[in-house]
């Protein structure tokens, strides 16, 4: 996929897509100057990163709960 292609799937911007890949987060290749990104590659980033949310929800709500603030 192209950065923006890959961006529209994620619901995010491009230059937001390009932070990632440049700081190694989703994996990608460059077809000469261009970036290219694979779809399970794209599919693994979204997997792992909800799945990180998912954990910090938890625990935001494990704690509200342990503070009795009615979550």
């Amino acid at each position: 996929l192209t950065t923006q292609q890959a961006a529209n799937v994620l619901g995010m911007s491009r230059p937001f897509l390009v932070k990632l890949l440049d700081q190694g987060k989703i994996r990608h290749h460059k077809v000469g100057t261009h970036r290219r990104v694979k779809v399970a590659d794209l599919m693994e980033f979204q997997r792992t990163d909800h799945a990180e949310r998912q954990r910090i929800a938890d625990e935001l709500t494990a704690e509200a709960q342990r503070l009795g603030l009615g979550y």
